[in-house]
């Protein structure tokens, strides 16, 4: 990935194309939560409640996101620790960790017991964080990020669309597939011409193989690169 921005789920990312999105058949279908609604200004001074499309909501969401990554990448007053720590803070509340540990590990998620998958999740986290806050510093090459549409998948999953302008560099299209976790929208996958989670399970799919499928040993593997 060098020469370019790297992407960000993890993030920042290439050129998207219409890859099937991961998930549409691989996990149960989420509790619906209502209709969120927008609190607005009544003629009378007051305000009125008015229903919001969780696409609105996701779409806003990723603006936010965009924005607030833009701002850690350009402060100028942040060591490289520092700026790690406050992009693994943001990749730690908008990612919607637990889900994507359990699709990164499709049928060794039900084959490990209770001890495992804690142990799993934890060093999936660390691994997580530590992999995409790097990244994130791709962000310095990022002179605007703007979201362009936002439709649903179905299932209450929604794909917002961005448009990220580069120094220099032909701009960049990127797809972050979100989803409604206790009220708020929660990035499940970013499409990168190939879907970020889906990634994440090949990789660890063949750990597994190459261990009897034993989860211990992807345990140990994540803990190590964790560092």
């Amino acid at each position: 990935m060098s020469g370019r921005p790297t992407p960000l789920i993890l993030g920042f990312a290439v050129l998207m194309t219409a890859a099937a999105p991961a998930f549409a058949d691989e996990r149960e279908a989420l509790p619906g939560t209502g209709t969120p609604t927008l609190a607005v200004a009544a003629p009378s001074g007051g305000e009125i409640a008015r229903p919001v499309s969780f696409e609105h909501v996701a779409a806003h969401t990723i603006e936010r996101l965009g924005g607030e990554a833009l701002a850690i990448a350009a402060d100028k007053s942040l060591s490289d620790d520092d700026r790690a720590t406050r992009f693994r803070a943001m990749l730690g509340r908008e990612l919607d960790i637990p889900t994507l540990a359990r699709f990164a590990v499709a049928r060794g998620w039900r084959r490990a017991g209770p001890a495992d998958r804690d142990a799993y999740v934890d060093a999936f986290t660390d691994y997580i964080l530590a992999r995409y806050a790097t990244v994130l510093d791709g962000a310095r090459h990022v002179e605007r990020f703007a979201v362009v549409g936002a439709h649903s998948l179905g299932k209450g999953d929604v794909l917002v669309t961005t448009r990220l302008t580069l120094a220099d560099r032909e701009p960049l299209v990127v797809a972050w597939r979100m989803h409604d976790v206790d009220g708020e929208a929660r990035i499940l996958d970013i499409v990168e011409g190939l879907s970020a989670a889906q990634t994440l399970r090949q990789e660890f799919a063949a750990v597994l193989r190459a261990n009897d499928g034993r989860m211990a040993a992807l345990i140990a593997v994540l803990r190590q690169r964790s560092g």
